[in-house]
């Protein structure tokens, strides 16, 4: 009878402190996403980032007119570091206007599983961005 008791205890105890657990750990869970720049003007493909295979998206934040993601390693890095990443802009006609790199902090990536990484597009000012239709986050310069 002592052990059917002491079961229930614990049961209950397991599930009060499931209730009480700390409301902020659930929204830490969930994804933090600013809104993207220009998107009335650009349409944006960051699918490489933000819906990868490779990565878990972990934040993206926007500043101006700089973008950082925040972005946790699901597999170890490997081959796709060597070209970097890199942001492209295309006109209405899909013809490529300009490459822009994209920063990595730190310099040298963490690339194990469960690492995290920081990934920081800086966009030309707007008045520059007036003819770019779509924004392809790709890796390597191609």
């Amino acid at each position: 009878m002592q052990r059917v008791s002491l079961v229930a205890v614990i049961l209950s105890l397991a599930l009060a402190s499931s209730a009480w657990s700390d409301p902020g750990e659930e929204s830490e869970k969930k994804e933090a996403k600013d809104p993207l720049p220009q998107t009335r003007q650009i349409k944006w493909d960051a699918r490489l980032f933000e819906e990868s295979p490779v990565f878990t998206m972990v934040r993206r934040q926007v500043k101006g007119n700089r973008v950082t993601w925040v972005l946790e390693n699901r597999l170890p890095l490997g081959n796709e570091i060597q070209l970097g990443y890199n942001a492209m802009l295309y006109d209405e006609d899909g013809v490529k206007l300009a490459t822009i790199g994209i920063e990595t902090d730190p310099f040298l990536l963490h690339m194990f599983k469960g690492e995290r990484n920081r990934y920081i597009l800086h966009l030309p000012p707007a008045d520059k961005l007036k003819g770019v239709r779509k924004l392809v986050i790709k890796n390597g310069p191609y």
